[in-house]
């Protein structure tokens, strides 16, 4: 069970400083992607779409840049 970081009420950015540790700032920020990749989710569903996304169009869906195509599993080095 991932627990809220101390001090920080949900939906509130972490600030580093002395009692934040970089692993607590990491699980941080994968709850909030988790949270926008849910919303996503729901709104597709609440539209009757089916939840179907490749992670280019997720990435998308939530102004992330997309991952570099050597890093993709399966991708072919250089």
């Amino acid at each position: 069970m991932i627990r809220s970081p101390r001090g920080l009420s949900p939906g509130r950015p972490m600030t580093k400083g002395a009692d934040v540790d970089v692993d607590e700032q990491r699980r941080f920020d994968e709850s909030v992607d988790d949270a926008e990749a849910a919303s996503v989710g729901r709104a597709r569903a609440a539209a009757g779409g089916r939840i179907e996304l490749t992670v280019e169009e997720l990435a998308e869906a939530l102004g992330r840049p997309q991952p570099p195509a050597s890093s993709a599993p399966g991708a072919s080095g250089p």
